[in-house]
């Protein structure tokens, strides 16, 4: 998916939520066989398999003047994980 609403980012941390019993181990195998792995960050099993490519984390109209201010702004995690994102956890009203 080239562009996610925002808002549905900021709920995917209830779906995982809600949807507890998901096949983990089929979503990172997916991911990973779409290198989208970094996009599921913040999993300590996709670590060994982190992309070197800079990610949108959906959003791939984001202007380069967009993509700089959040390369100079981005979580710590965000930046380990190479995404330019500024979503944080307090962001996130919706996560259980």
């Amino acid at each position: 998916m080239r562009d996610l609403e925002r808002r549905l980012s900021e709920a995917l941390p209830w779906v995982v939520w809600r949807y507890s019993d998901l096949d983990w181990e089929w979503l990172v195998r997916e991911a990973k066989l779409h290198d989208l792995q970094n996009r599921l960050g913040f999993e300590r099993r996709l670590e060994r398999s982190r992309l070197v490519r800079e990610d949108t984390l959906c959003q791939e109209s984001m202007t380069q003047a967009e993509q700089r201010w959040l390369r100079d702004r981005r979580s710590a995690q965000a930046q380990h994980w190479n995404l330019l994102t500024g979503l944080l956890p307090e962001h996130l009203r919706y996560a259980g």
